[in-house]
């Protein structure tokens, strides 16, 4: 939204994700080290506008050997206020001399009423609101995604439903699916077995809360 463009454009807050290569379109694989050089030096000017600077480095599992070596030192030794932010969904997939130098800060689900009002309070229709909630299995910022991409909803249904049909199927159908979406040596496949996994729990999560006789998040 308009808030967190503003954010970005703040001297004192930085904001690194996995970018995408110019001549392909395509996402680039790792973060690489002259990117995170470029944050280790600004982290270390002084704060131009604020008390503090921060830095958040989103899919900080993308970090490569050398750019995670190269961020030990400031995490270690930070200068003056500052905070710096790994957001990853899987800590082990992190190298063990970044985390062994940080603290874990978990974000447990986020009750579907409260994503629902958040969503209202943003403009979007109750019924609207009360749908996307509910699909975001208590991940508020993917019902904000979903708010202004109705196509990346739709999409994220099509595989929750395609999901629910392998997982009800026989094991040879699900080798199959798995050999069919996740060719043996393809590119891209481990984020693509990611990808599966985390459409798989939130099934089996939500078939858990439909046996416990909830229907959503508490």
């Amino acid at each position: 939204g308009a808030e967190v463009n503003a954010l970005r454009l703040h001297p004192d807050f930085i904001f690194l994700e996995l970018g995408v290569n110019e001549k392909t379109g395509k996402a680039k694989k790792n973060i690489g080290i002259d990117e995170i050089r470029e944050v280790t030096h600004k982290l270390s000017l002084t704060p131009m506008s604020a008390s503090s600077k921060v830095a958040i480095i989103d899919g900080a599992e993308a970090l490569s050997l050398e750019a995670a070596n190269a961020l030990l030192k400031t995490l270690e030794e930070p200068s003056g206020r500052t905070f710096i932010i790994l957001v990853s969904k899987d800590r082990e997939l992190l190298p063990r001399t970044v985390t062994s130098r940080t603290q874990v800060v978990r974000f447990s689900p986020v009750r579907h009423d409260e994503i629902e009002k958040g969503l209202i309070a943003r403009g979007v229709g109750t019924e609207a609101a009360r749908e996307l909630s509910a699909a975001a299995f208590g991940a508020p910022g993917l019902a904000i995604t979903w708010s202004s991409d109705d196509s990346a909803m739709r999409e994220r249904e099509r595989a929750f439903a395609e999901g629910l049909r392998i997982l009800s199927s026989f094991d040879f159908d699900k080798i199959k699916f798995v050999e069919k979406e996740i060719p043996e040596r393809s590119a891209g496949g481990k984020e693509r077995a990611l990808e599966l996994l985390d459409t798989w729990e939130l099934i089996f999560r939500d078939m858990l809360f439909s046996s416990l006789g909830a229907g959503e998040t508490r």
